[in-house]
Parts: structure tokens; C-alpha cells; sequence
């Protein structure tokens, strides 16, 4: 009796664990693959592509905080550190958003996966310097050679964007390590950061400075997909929100190298990108270097 009562208290547990390891897992997969839907949109300017992306997560976030009853706790959380703080990480975050749907429009996939590989570096690289934060021999090596390599890459590689990998590894760095402080949980943090970039989408739109047009096909499948901007960006923090309740930081580390693989995959196959030998070679070093100690640790705290 008193096993049978053990494992039915476990179970429970075990079985959510498992549930939001596929929730990171597919969380982290689906905004690799965004990139073959922004790049379906390219009739549309990058720049409009961006501005319905922000007011239709902003709608679709206000939405599921109200049927989970988080806005009112929101509205109760807003100070001015709180507003400064995300209001900071929403600039990160348009500008790694833009990027990388210019990128996904072009084609230039490879470029914003290898940027996602090497951001938890800059990650790293501020919390060390702005934050005072001590590392080991072992990690100070290791984020010396991946420093190396991306030089390397900049200095030998011809055929990548450089500022497109370069700017996505900045502002998404940046934008996690903000985040870092944040008292706000995934959800209402994400709908105040789409709060102040739709303010300022407004703002330029009231001033002329973007219009926001549709391609002139009103049935074609741009236009009615663009409806689903909202949901494309929503839907992978629902799955993170989920996963991060349930599983330790070490665990959700490792997810991270999910969405850059998902990149590499479709950087080659779909969009037929050519990988030379010096950035296989990198890309793989980088992989190997960073993931390896934090798939030890995890295993041995997931369950």
C-alpha cells in the first residue's frame, strides 16, 4: 500500500516534468521554424511585417492574461523599476525581432541561428562585467574559445551577414540577462514590453512615418496569415511559462541550443544555404562547448 501511495504521489510529478520538457523542447523548435513563416510573408516590408507582429501579441497576450486572471496582478506589480526595466528590454527586443525577420525574409537563417548559438555568451560576457559575477577556469576557457571563433568567423567567413548573427547574439543577450531582474512572470512581462512597443509603433504611424499596408490581394494567403503573427510569437512564452514552472534553470539552459539546431536544419534544407568548412567548424565547437557541461548538470537535476 505504502508503494502503491508513493508512486501515485510521484507520478503526478514525473508526468508534468515530462510534460514541460516537451513544452521547452517545443517551444524552442517552434520559434526556429517561425523563420519558414516570416519568410512566407515577404510580400509584405520587414518593417510592417513587425509592427503587426507587436500589436497582435500584444492582443493575444492582454487576451490569455485575462482568461488566466493575470491583469489585474499586472496592473498591481507596475512600479517605475519594473516599467524602466522592461521598458529597456522591449528595445532589445524590436530590434532583435526586426532583425530577424528581415533575416527569415532574405533567407539569411543560417546567420540568426548561429547568432541564438552564441548569445548566452553575451549573457555571460555582461553579467560578468556589469554584475560582477565570478566564473571558473573551466567556464572563463570555454568562453574564450567561443569568443575566438565568432572572431574568427568575422575575420575569415565571406559569404555570412555578419551584422545579422552579431546583432541578434546583442539583443537577445541583452534582453535575457534584463530579464534576469524582472519580478514580472513570462507572460505579463512579455504583454508590458508589447505595451511600450506598440506605444511607439503608434506613435510613428500617427506621424506618417510607416503605413501599414497589406499586399493588394485581399484573399491571398500573406494577408490572411498575417492575422496569425499573434499567435506565432504568443503561443512558444505560453509553452516557456509552462516549462519554466516546472523545471530548473539548468534543464531550461540546455533548451536553448534547440532553437539555433532548429536554424542549422533549415538554414541547409530549406533554404539551401551553403555551409563552408570554417563556419561547420565553429558552429559545432561552439555547440560543443557550451552544451556538454550543462546537459551533465541537468540530467542529473531533472528528476
Amino acid at each position: 500500500m505504502r508503494l502503491n501511495e508513493v508512486s501515485k504521489k510521484r507520478f503526478p510529478k514525473v508526468r508534468s516534468k515530462l510534460l514541460a520538457v516537451f513544452a521547452g523542447l517545443g517551444a524552442n523548435i517552434w520559434l526556429g521554424g517561425s523563420s519558414l513563416y516570416w519568410n512566407a510573408q515577404g510580400q509584405m516590408a520587414p518593417v510592417v511585417l513587425l509592427a503587426y507582429r507587436i500589436f497582435l501579441s500584444l492582443a493575444l497576450l492582454l487576451l490569455v492574461l485575462m482568461v488566466v486572471g493575470g491583469l489585474k496582478g499586472l496592473c498591481g506589480k507596475l512600479n517605475k523599476r519594473s516599467i524602466t526595466l522592461h521598458a529597456s528590454a522591449a528595445l532589445l527586443l524590436v530590434v532583435n525581432w526586426g532583425v530577424f525577420i528581415w533575416a527569415s525574409v532574405q533567407g539569411y537563417v543560417l546567420e540568426t541561428g548561429l547568432g541564438y548559438l552564441i548569445a548566452p555568451c553575451v549573457t555571460v560576457m555582461i553579467s560578468v562585467w556589469g554584475l560582477n559575477e565570478r566564473l571558473s577556469r573551466q567556464h572563463v576557457m570555454v568562453y574564450l574559445l567561443v569568443g575566438g571563433g565568432v572572431a574568427f568567423l568575422v575575420m575569415c567567413s565571406k559569404e555570412l551577414q555578419h551584422g545579422v548573427y552579431l546583432a541578434i547574439a546583442a539583443s537577445w543577450g541583452g534582453y535575457v540577462c534584463l530579464k534576469k531582474f524582472s519580478s514580472l512572470d513570462v507572460l505579463s512581462g512579455s504583454a508590458l514590453e508589447a505595451g511600450v512597443l506598440a506605444s511607439g509603433c503608434l506613435l510613428v504611424v500617427a506621424m506618417a512615418l510607416w503605413r501599414l499596408e497589406l499586399p493588394s490581394a485581399v484573399f491571398g494567403f500573406p494577408k490572411v496569415s498575417i492575422v496569425f503573427s499573434g499567435f506565432v510569437s504568443v503561443f512558444p512564452l505560453v509553452l516557456l511559462a509552462y516549462a519554466v514552472k516546472h523545471l530548473s534553470l539548468t534543464v531550461m539552459s540546455v533548451f536553448q541550443f534547440v532553437l539555433p539546431i532548429t536554424q542549422f536544419i533549415l538554414a541547409s534544407v530549406v533554404f539551401q544555404q551553403s555551409l563552408s568548412m570554417a563556419v561547420v567548424i565553429v558552429v559545432l565547437a561552439v555547440w560543443g562547448l557550451m552544451i556538454f557541461p550543462l546537459v551533465l548538470s541537468a540530467a542529473k537535476k531533472l528528476f
